[in-house]
């Protein structure tokens, strides 16, 4: 019989094989795994001596008690192993409702923008507001079907966000060559969108 691992002993484990960066792409993977399936964050406590609410709470505490990373951090451990990043997600914790403390744009929230055509972004997203860990905590609380898809890696978050409609298209154009960027733009909008778009800077 193979004698069981402490959780604090496994979690010191797994702290060793993040801070080693030996094979990290291999072994960390697993020992996310068995973190996340026989739920050992939750038989960990933080350095208050307090029981982790959460897996995501686990792993963005400090050490020696957390992994000391965001989820967008884990992730880039995990992309080699995506059923792995499936077992990430499904485990992280819903996006707070717009509005309150948790709101960057304050109680009133984001104000509403028209859909007309901006070559120049003159407002900033809020932290946060683009990463695939804030998209799929959002789409957990708002669209449990596209949440799902994520999950499983049917749809990117960015690509869900899209399709809920609260992320418009985005297209990424060369700043040093204008007749490539100009290129690059057609085939997404028509001539005359474009031209009234650039009147409205001139």
């Amino acid at each position: 019989m193979t004698p069981t691992t402490q959780p604090k002993e496994y979690v010191k484990l797994t702290q060793e094989v993040l801070s080693s960066k030996i094979d990290i792409f291999e072994t960390f993977p697993c020992c996310i795994e068995k973190i996340i399936n026989e739920k050992i964050w939750a038989k960990v406590t933080d350095k208050k001596d307090e029981p982790f609410k959460s897996f995501e709470a686990f792993c963005k505490h400090p050490l020696w008690h957390g992994l000391e990373l965001t989820i967008d951090e884990l992730m880039t451990y995990l992309k080699r192993s995506p059923e792995i990043r499936g077992l990430v997600i499904g485990e992280l914790d819903v996006q707070p409702e717009p509005g309150g403390n948790h709101n960057p744009y304050g109680c009133k929230g984001k104000a509403n923008q028209n859909d007309n055509i901006n070559l120049i972004q003159e407002e900033p997203e809020p932290k946060g507001g683009t990463s695939p860990t804030y998209i799929a905590k959002r789409l957990k609380r708002d669209n449990p079907e596209l949440f799902s898809k994520v999950q499983s890696g049917e749809l990117t978050a960015h690509a869900a966000a899209i399709v809920a409609g609260f992320k418009k298209p985005m297209v990424q154009v060369r700043t040093d060559n204008a007749d490539e960027a100009i290129n690059k733009l057609l085939k997404h909008y028509t001539l005359e969108n474009l031209k009234k778009a650039l009147s409205k800077l001139i």
